[in-house]
């Protein structure tokens, strides 16, 4: 439930003399009433998407269309496209003018990426992964760090209102962008 403070300043206008009211508006120009929560009735807004933790590992799938690019990376004989919050797209770029769609790697969350001698590091369901890639046929996680303490899934938009979680319902896999009726979760950015 969201707090906060009304004043009524139409009575207290009749019954104060022009400079409180001065020094009055001075001293709460000075105040920092702290994090507001502005409450809606209607808002964009995202739906977490329950699944099992097993949907979320890191994994090679069939190609698919490239929808929201993010970073593009090259990597030896590899161009690599981050799909913002899905994964990375893998093609053989051997020749640059007809680069073939190898497949898909599946990270949830995933916005960031970099390969070091045959190890990429990404982030995955706010943590950051390492992963040997080698020619991108079988992928195996070497470490994980956690940077986050977000053991639900993947972590919802920042600056967005968000259905709140459930944590009954599962391991959240993703967020759906839907219209939210006084939603009361808010991602701060």
């Amino acid at each position: 439930m969201a707090v906060g403070y009304h004043f009524n300043t139409s009575s207290m206008v009749k019954r104060t003399s022009p400079g409180f009211l001065f020094l009055l508006l001075l001293v709460s120009g000075c105040l920092d009433p702290g994090p507001q929560f502005v409450v809606v009735e209607r808002a964009t807004g995202y739906l977490p998407v329950y699944g099992s933790p097993s949907a979320a590992e890191a994994s090679m799938s069939s190609p698919r269309p490239v929808i929201q690019p993010g970073k593009i990376y090259l990597y030896d004989k590899y161009l690599l496209l981050n799909e913002k919050m899905q994964g990375i797209h893998v093609f053989d770029n051997s020749d640059p003018s007809k680069p073939i769609n190898l497949g898909f790697l599946e990270l949830l969350g995933n916005t960031d990426f970099a390969i070091k001698d045959g190890v990429l590091y990404a982030d995955h369901l706010g943590d950051i992964v390492a992963l040997t890639i080698n020619d991108f046929g079988t992928i195996t996680q070497q470490g994980r760090i956690e940077l986050e303490d977000w053991i639900q899934g993947m972590p919802p938009p920042p600056g967005f209102y968000f259905e709140c979680i459930d944590p009954a319902k599962g391991f959240i896999v993703n967020w759906r962008e839907v219209e939210l009726k006084n939603p009361q979760c808010y991602a701060l950015p």
